[in-house]
């Protein structure tokens, strides 16, 4: 079987795009409610990409973690 290989980089220029989308938000609030993060927890974002879920959980906990492959990219 051959290897697939997705760039996720490619497609992080759309990811504000996709933090505002319906689908996207009803996804992270109900992600939220299963996970019921409280003020103590530490939560450790495993592939967390642009960081959409990491931002959602960081002002509930007290930490977070966001862990990822994809090379930091360089600010301008």
């Amino acid at each position: 079987m051959p290897l697939l290989h997705k760039n996720w980089d490619d497609h992080v220029v759309n990811a504000e795009d996709v933090s505002r989308t319906e689908a996207f938000v009803e996804l992270r609030d109900r992600i939220l409610a299963l996970a019921a993060p409280r003020p103590e927890d530490v939560v450790v974002d495993l592939g967390a990409g642009t960081g959409l879920l990491t931002l959602a959980f960081a002002p509930r906990v007290r930490r977070v973690w966001a862990i990822d492959i994809s090379p930091r990219c360089a600010t301008t």
